[in-house]
């Protein structure tokens, strides 16, 4: 089949949208949009509904020794981990976040992670809360979720950004402890591997990518040939040199490690090649074009193994990284097969999701591929009745909000996007309010316009240190500006 030589703002599009259907990546931190807890033992109940839901919490109260989270308090964690000797793991997540709720349904709830529960302190934090802004002042946020290992003063110990399978996460677990105890006097050896990750992970922070890119290649040369954290690991490497914008070096980098990498048929695959496709599309088409293959190869064969270690939402990741792939190639038609596919399987798991919480995990990828295929219409019956079944949750008006608005629909879509913007706080009440600014000029209101993008500069100033975005605040200014 000859390739379709589809124009580089077509390809931009189609990456952002699918980079958008995944909120790992960077660029989908709240600014630019499409990402555990022990408050108390007397809220573990609401902890787990606010995770799974309703019928998967009763499952895990009769099981037992479920995960205490502490919920947006990082004070609170810090003290536990004073007086308890243990290290902190926090979850940083936020309700936007397909990936994160999909982690919290499934892996967070595994009983393999029952061992580990007396050996650290728990703490989510919905990273557009206020009460969080001190915690992400300290620790940089790039991909959502990302989980740490962390000291009570917030020191890094260990990370892992995006989905996991359970054994990954447990041995982010073993690792981030053992990291922990070093820094307590329990040395690790010089030659331990955990010593450079932890290295890595500490430049990652600080945006010393180069630094980390090095401390990451020294991890993995020092690592057993079956490390159970080497697809991590690069991932993290490929995602340092992608930061730099090293990108023949990123490229690189994917060419040498994509089989083995590909071979671990876990979700750090997934995000492996999508940092490898965002170095692609920096470098001309003809000297990645058998990378490319390779990716499209590899997608194929992970997607068609039915033992791989994959959520839904990590299979659904996989066929949307597999469309943008597909169409970079110039392969439209078997790009749209792909996102068929897509539909169908988060359909299926729309219909039997165990609560309108678990469902929430597949509303915009959905959307986003109904209206990648034309068929937005299709969804949105679904999305009203869970905006009906969730009224408190901001997520489900939004993604209404905004599928209306691709079909057309801008009056029907401005109250569920005023809804959403209502419902919204932090960041993410930037990002709704620009969703309303949207659908106002849509309906060509420039006032109504011009008084939405007021307010998301105005949210964006007002935001405590850990939550402001220049780059963001900046283009809100210039949005509002050019309404002017």
């Amino acid at each position: 089949m000859q390739a379709l030589a589809l124009p580089r703002h077509v390809l931009a599009l189609a990456l952002a949208l699918v980079v958008a259907a995944s909120c790992k990546a960077e660029e989908n931190a709240p600014a630019a949009g499409e990402a555990a807890p022990a408050a108390a033992a007397t809220r573990e109940a609401a902890a787990s509904e606010a995770a799974v839901g309703e019928a998967a919490a009763s499952e895990a109260a009769a099981e037992g020794d479920a995960i205490v989270w502490i919920h947006d308090e990082w004070a609170a964690a810090q003290a536990a981990s004073r007086a308890r000797g243990l290290p902190i793991v926090a979850d940083m997540w936020a309700p936007w976040c397909h990936t994160c709720l999909s982690m919290q349904s499934t892996v967070l709830r595994d009983p393999a992670l029952r061992p580990y529960v007396g050996r650290f302190v728990w703490l989510a934090a919905d990273t557009d809360r206020a009460e969080n802004a001190e915690l992400l002042a300290g620790i940089k946020m790039a991909m959502w979720p990302t989980f740490f290992v962390l000291d009570a003063d917030a020191r890094v110990q260990a990370s892992f950004a995006g989905a996991s399978s359970v054994a990954q996460f447990r041995a982010f677990l073993e690792d981030g402890e053992a990291a922990f105890l070093d820094s307590r006097g329990q040395a690790l050896a010089e030659d331990d591997p955990r010593r450079k990750v932890r290295e890595g992970a500490r430049a990652l922070q600080a945006g010393a990518h180069d630094e980390a890119d090095a401390a990451f290649a020294a991890a993995l040369a020092a690592a057993p040939p079956q490390w159970p954290r080497r697809a991590d690991v690069l991932v993290d490497q490929i995602r340092a040199r992608s930061r730099a914008e090293r990108w023949e070096a990123c490229v690189a980098l994917a060419e040498a490690e994509l089989d083995e990498v590909a071979g671990a048929r876990v979700a750090s695959s997934v995000d492996f090649m999508l940092y490898a496709e965002r170095c692609a599309s920096e470098l001309e088409a003809g000297r990645v074009e058998a990378l490319r293959r390779r990716m499209v190869a590899a997608f194929e064969a992970i997607v068609a193994d039915p033992e791989a270690a994959l959520s839904v939402d990590d299979r659904s990741d996989l066929l949307a990284n597999l469309r943008v792939v597909l169409l970079a190639l110039g392969e439209e038609a078997r790009a749209r097969e792909v996102a068929r596919r897509q539909l169908d399987l988060l359909s299926a798991a729309w219909r039997d999701a165990l609560s309108p919480r678990v469902a929430m995990t597949y509303a915009w990828p959905r959307a986003e591929v109904a209206v990648f295929l034309g068929e937005g219409e299709s969804v949105v019956a679904d999305l009203e009745a869970l905006a009906g079944a969730l009224p408190d949750e901001y997520d489900p008006p939004y993604r209404l909000a905004w599928t209306l608005l691709k079909l057309g629909r801008a009056d029907e879509a401005l109250p569920w996007a005023e809804r959403a913007a209502a419902a919204t706080y932090g960041p993410r009440k930037a990002r709704a309010q620009g969703m309303v600014a949207e659908i106002q000029a849509a309906r060509g209101d420039k006032a109504a316009e011009r008084e939405a993008r007021a307010a998301v500069v105005a949210t964006w100033r007002s935001l405590p240190l850990g939550q402001q975005d220049p780059k963001a605040l900046a283009s809100a200014e210039a949005a509002l500006a050019a309404v002017k």
